[in-house]
Parts: C-alpha cells; sequence; structure tokens
C-alpha cells in the first residue's frame, strides 16, 4: 500500500512540472524558462565528452549542448549544434582537437643515453654546442615527426673533437628537414665520426646543377642510414677528401639529375689522386616519379647512380628503380675508379 501511494505521488509531481516551469535553486522560476535554474556557488553542467564522442551522437537535435573537451587549444570547448553543423558559443565553426606543439622536439643525449639538454630549433643545436664543447659520444635525437623549415643550409660541421656524433630520429619519428628550395643544398657534411639515421632532407633548389640535397665533402667515417631524399639537383654529392662513406638505406625522389654523384670534383683529392676512399651503398630505392625525371627548368632525363672520378674501394649493393615511365640516361656510371664490387639487384 505504501508502494502505490509512492507512486501516485511520483506520477502527480510528474504532472505538476509538465504544466509549469520548473525551479532549481528558486522556488519562482522565471515565466519565459521552462528550467530554471539559480545559484550563486555553483553552474550549470553540460554533457562533457570528447570530439570522437560528440561525433557519434545519432541524429543531434537542433540547440543540442555538450562540452568537448579535447577541441580547441584551451582546455576544451563549449559547443552547440545549429541542425547543420556544430558551433561555438561564438556562433563560428567549432573547434577541433589540436595537438599541442612538441616541446623538447631534440634532445642531446650522452654516451650513456641519459639526456642532459633539449632543444626546439635546428639553429638551437650549434648555439648548445658552442657553449658546451663535446667531450664524449653524442645523440641529437629529433623527438617529432615535425618539418624544420630552413632558410639557410644546415651545416653539420660541429667541433666533435673525434667522439661519434649521431644525429637521429626518436623511434616512430619522421622528421623533415626543408630548404624551402631557397639554397643549393639543404645540409652540408664536414666533419668526422658523424651518423645520420632516419631523416628525411627535402627541397633544394632543383634548378641548380651544382647542389644536391646533402653535401659531405672533407669527412671520414660519415654514415648516412635510411634517410630519405626529396626534391634537390641530386639526393648527395661528395666531392673531395671523403674516407669511409656508408650509405645504407635511401630513398631518392623528384631529383632532377638522380641520385648520388660522389668525386665529381676536383681534379685530384686524396694522395693526389683518389677524391674518395671505401664507399659502401645498399639498399637503395629511385624512384622516378616526377615528369618522367624532369623538373621544370631543368634538361635531360633521371639519372641513377652516378661514380664519377677517382673512387678507390667501392662496394655498390641492392639498387632498385621504381618509375612511372621515366628513362634513366645511366643506371651505374663510374669513372677513373678501383677496387670497385657492384651487387645490383
Amino acid at each position: 500500500m505504501e508502494k502505490a501511494f509512492l507512486l501516485f505521488i511520483a506520477f502527480f509531481s510528474l504532472g505538476i512540472l509538465n504544466a509549469q516551469n520548473v525551479g532549481i535553486g528558486t522556488t519562482s522560476p522565471h515565466a519565459s524558462a521552462k528550467l530554471d535554474v539559480t545559484s550563486t556557488v555553483s553552474g550549470f553542467l553540460p554533457p562533457r565528452m570528447t570530439f570522437a564522442q560528440r561525433n557519434v551522437i545519432v541524429a543531434p537535435a537542433q540547440g543540442l549542448m555538450v562540452y568537448c573537451t579535447d577541441c580547441g587549444t584551451d582546455g576544451g570547448e563549449p559547443q552547440y549544434f545549429n541542425g547543420s553543423n556544430w558551433k561555438n558559443m561564438a556562433g563560428t565553426t567549432a573547434s577541433i582537437p589540436v595537438t599541442p606543439p612538441v616541446a623538447n622536439k631534440i634532445s642531446f643525449l650522452n654516451a650513456a643515453g641519459t639526456e642532459v639538454t633539449t632543444v626546439n630549433t635546428i639553429a638551437e643545436i650549434k648555439s648548445y654546442i658552442d657553449l658546451h664543447p663535446i667531450t664524449q659520444a653524442m645523440t641529437i635525437r629529433f623527438n617529432t615527426s615535425e618539418t624544420f623549415f630552413l632558410s639557410g643550409i644546415w651545416n653539420i660541421n660541429y667541433a666533435n673533437n673525434g667522439f661519434l656524433l649521431t644525429i637521429k630520429a626518436a623511434s616512430g619519428q619522421t622528421p623533415v628537414i626543408d630548404g624551402q628550395s631557397l639554397n643549393a643544398s639543404v645540409a652540408q657534411v664536414a666533419m668526422n665520426n658523424v651518423w645520420i639515421e632516419g631523416l628525411t632532407f627535402q627541397n633544394a633548389d632543383p634548378t641548380n646543377n651544382a647542389g644536391c640535397l646533402i653535401r659531405a665533402d672533407a669527412t671520414t667515417n660519415t654514415t648516412l642510414k635510411n634517410i630519405t631524399y626529396i626534391r634537390g639537383y641530386c639526393a648527395m654529392r661528395a666531392t673531395a677528401s671523403v674516407y669511409n662513406l656508408t650509405i645504407d638505406g635511401a630513398v631518392v625522389k623528384q631529383t632532377a639529375q638522380g641520385s648520388f654523384r660522389l668525386g665529381n670534383g676536383l681534379s685530384s683529392g686524396i694522395d693526389g689522386l683518389w677524391h674518395m676512399q671505401n664507399v659502401n651503398i645498399s639498399n637503395v630505392v629511385l624512384v622516378d616519379d616526377l615528369n618522367g625525371g624532369n623538373i621544370p627548368g631543368t634538361s635531360g632525363p633521371f639519372l641513377g647512380l652516378m661514380l664519377l672520378k677517382k673512387c678507390n674501394g667501392l662496394t655498390v649493393k641492392n639498387m632498385t628503380m621504381q618509375g612511372t615511365g621515366g628513362v634513366a640516361a645511366s643506371f651505374v656510371e663510374i669513372e677513373t675508379s678501383n677496387n670497385v664490387d657492384l651487387q645490383i639487384l
């Protein structure tokens, strides 16, 4: 009998609520409001949900309001549906989640792998090394897949005092170094004992026939591993006084005149004869994917691997070419070189 009475009261109260305005925190709700919430110590809290959760609301009603917890850059945003689109309270397009800029984009790690500092730009790399000379093996690690835009050439010529300097991408990251087509080269390596891995170099000036994406001169013990080269006159040049160069894993795309131009320079080099000694190139994919190998402002078809003039001790393994109809003037071209081992697939 008591349960029946309570049920009767509930239905009676519901009928009253449907027949009049409802007040929470007030006994006299405003006549224009179906629901009037009054408080001086707390606020109205709409449903809170992520952008992904908001987007799976089925047939949202016009005027539906939510608080998107991961929209925008300020910790969330109140939003409503206008019948066609989600809007913010200013009536403009509702924000979507924005990945905040990565701080500490580049880490310096000591020989033990311990992070000693972080910087955020390529210019800051040199500034830090100038103030803190390298006294042990050091790693410069890119912690982001962002694109770093350059106004000048990245001169990889740091005073490492003979210690190995590794410049690499963090696991899962694919940083891009973009020269914005402003200079003949994107980067220039002119130091000993350097290992560069997992970076993409793009947009050297493709019309500069002395240019490339990476230039290496006067170096000993240089390794370029799993590097992507995109858009430039050629992928790489190494002209003189280069000992022990290893290129292992490379993808070359959209270059005007091929991939690697090595030993193409002065009339004399190491020991008065050889420009380069002990060069090992393996696992290279040449992609002829831009106008049959031509870039506006340049001439000639896409060229494969070029090794010109005075290379002593050369090994080339596992090279492939992919294309969209371009004709290579040469796949491998070797001039005046010694101790050559070709194992090309």
